[in-house]
């Protein structure tokens, strides 16, 4: 393999990557590519993404326009990235397939210009394209400061009078304008060039009234067409010929009022296929809080999987789990409604800028229940697999209790299996060879977790190490001590970490099949549990997680976006 590696700097430029338009795209046929970043000349970030086809093994084609694992791979980024590099991992012997899948590419690209096509996978197409290059959307800001400290200094860039307004950038620093509501022309300039009142006349009042009403027909017609693609009328009839189930169809106008439009300060999580939203909409008669999360474009041909898997999932009710408690079909991608968990994520719990000490029996209580959570999912008769467990999908609640997410898209158990995107650190290795989803690459996941809540350490530790192997090593040379977090070493903890050290260790273990089953993984940490009850008292305050995961709101509105080019990372798959 002749890898061809790529990396971008701004560090001296007033840009930064833009995370809500870019995604982490990889293409080929066994290829496993990674991508690390910074803030600040700060190392911050990295994960990888995997794609992976064998046209004589695996039984489902790749599909155009599914960018699900089959021969693609995207994965979203951390906002504020100043630098990024982006590189394969060499180990994958591609000999085999050398004549029929030539070329890899990974490349952080604009996600909205891109719609994959199998024979990306065959020609060079997808590289020639844009002669190599990929857009990349970027984001600026004016200088350093916000908006209440640059109106008091020289050169305020904003049109000072009461036509523009300055609003703090979506980057973390700098400012920008925009016209005030009423207004428009170029809230930088002054005087005529600049923000201009907006009048008409009756004839174009009239002509602005019957346009909204034939957007408004319009608008209309496509709502309804999108509710049938996404079979809105077979779930609906599923749900009254079922059992008592309490499922709600919300309008698209619900959702968008709801969220502001989609706006960035109701963006409470980052999920698989786009930002995952903070809503208040009617729940059984009541304003309650929820998660509005958007759910992956589903192919027509699956149509009536995704129908069935919407039937199974929103008759789940586990107090680990969340809730799904509706959807809306009236957009182009299905919403999916769940219930709203206050209290962050194990991920910030565990590596957040200002986290609280956690007591060991608190951690194996979360892993505990984190456990149930998923031995239920996995329990007949409609098992789930879960594809991507990790402390960002175990929300916690009050008092800690944990409520797994994120298996919305998740594959239910039949014949067809679709890859799901798993996160590098957390993916099983088998599951990367074989394509292949069990319960067992679920159990790989949650043993990686269980060190990390033993460890207080990232899965990725150093560029191309991993924790699992980190773990395995210290083991071996008698140095496991050294890497354990402080915050759980004491005297009376010692026989609970050897027990959880040693559980993590069998869910890690390869082959797969000598694995323990997730339901014998929890019954053994419930009695953990039980040998630390009066550990459980000094739990953190979950006031304290509350106050942690406190961020300024973003502000009201889009920071201006630049399109850039990127160029293509690329590999060449030579026999050897």
């Amino acid at each position: 393999m002749k890898p061809n590696n790529w990396e971008m700097n701004l560090d001296d430029s007033p840009y930064v990557v833009s995370n809500m338009g870019n995604m982490f795209t990889v293409l080929g046929c066994r290829t496993l590519a990674y991508i690390g970043g910074s803030k600040n000349n700060v190392s911050t970030y990295m994960t990888g993404c995997v794609a992976m086809w064998r046209p004589d093994y695996n039984e489902t084609d790749p599909t155009d326009g599914s960018c699900s694992g089959m021969g693609c791979c995207q994965t979203a980024i951390p906002k504020g990235l100043k630098y990024y590099r982006v590189w394969f991992n060499p180990v994958l012997n591609t000999s085999d397939i050398y004549e029929s899948c030539r070329c890899s590419y990974a490349v952080l690209m604009d996600s909205s210009n891109f719609r994959f096509s199998t024979q990306d996978l065959t020609t060079s197409e997808f590289n020639d394209t844009f002669d190599g290059r990929q857009p990349l959307v970027l984001e600026w800001a004016i200088g350093q400061d916000n908006c209440s400290v640059a109106r008091t200094k020289e050169g305020f860039a904003c049109d000072k009078s009461p036509n523009s307004e300055c609003f703090d950038a979506a980057t973390g620093r700098g400012y920008i304008c925009n016209c005030t509501k009423g207004f428009q022309g170029n809230p930088y300039l002054r005087g005529a060039d600049g923000c201009q009142g907006i009048f008409g006349s009756l004839l174009f009042g009239l002509i602005g009234f019957l346009a909204r009403e034939t957007f408004l027909h319009k608008q209309s017609n496509k709502r309804q067409a999108y509710f049938q693609k996404h079979g809105g009328q077979m779930l609906a009839t599923m749900l009254n010929q079922g059992e008592n189930v309490a499922f709600t169809f919300y309008d698209s106008r619900q959702i968008l009022k709801a969220t502001g439009n989609f706006h960035k300060t109701n963006i409470i999580g980052e999920g698989a296929h786009g930002a995952v939203f903070k809503a208040i909409l009617d729940v059984g008669g009541t304003a309650t809080a929820v998660a509005v999360k958007r759910c992956k474009v589903i192919d027509k041909a699956r149509t009536t999987e995704f129908v069935h898997e919407l039937v199974i999932l929103c008759q789940i009710r586990h107090p680990h789990v969340v809730k799904l408690l509706g959807c809306c079909l009236q957009f182009e991608a299905p919403m999916l409604v769940y219930e709203y968990v206050p209290n962050g994520d194990l991920e910030k719990l565990l590596h957040g800028s200002h986290r609280p000490r956690v007591t060991l029996a608190t951690r194996l209580r979360i892993a505990k229940e984190s456990a149930e959570a998923l031995a239920h999912l996995h329990s007949p008769p409609h098992p789930i697999r879960h594809g991507d467990v990790k402390p960002d999908n175990i929300l916690l609640g009050e008092g800690f209790i944990v409520k797994v997410s994120d298996f919305g898209c998740s594959t239910i158990d039949d014949k067809t299996q679709v890859v799901p995107k798993g996160t590098f650190g957390y993916l099983d290795p088998e599951f990367i060879l074989n394509n292949h989803l069990t319960d067992k690459n679920d159990v790989y996941s949650f043993g990686v977790v269980l060190l990390e809540l033993l460890t207080g350490m990232m899965p990725l530790v150093k560029e191309r190490k991993n924790l699992t192997v980190i773990f395995q090593s210290s083991r071996r040379d008698g140095t496991f001590h050294e890497i354990l977090d402080p915050d759980i070493v004491d005297e009376g903890s010692r026989e609970g970490i050897h027990q959880a050290a040693e559980l993590a260790s069998q869910c890690i273990a390869v082959p797969g099949e000598s694995r323990p089953a997730i339901e014998l993984v929890a019954a053994e940490l419930r009695r953990m549990v039980d040998l630390v009850p009066e550990c459980l008292k000094a739990a953190t305050s979950p006031k304290v997680l509350r106050l942690m995961n406190m961020e300024t709101p973003t502000s009201s509105r889009y920071s201006t976006t630049q399109i850039e080019t990127t160029e293509l990372a690329t590999m060449n798959a030579e026999p050897r």
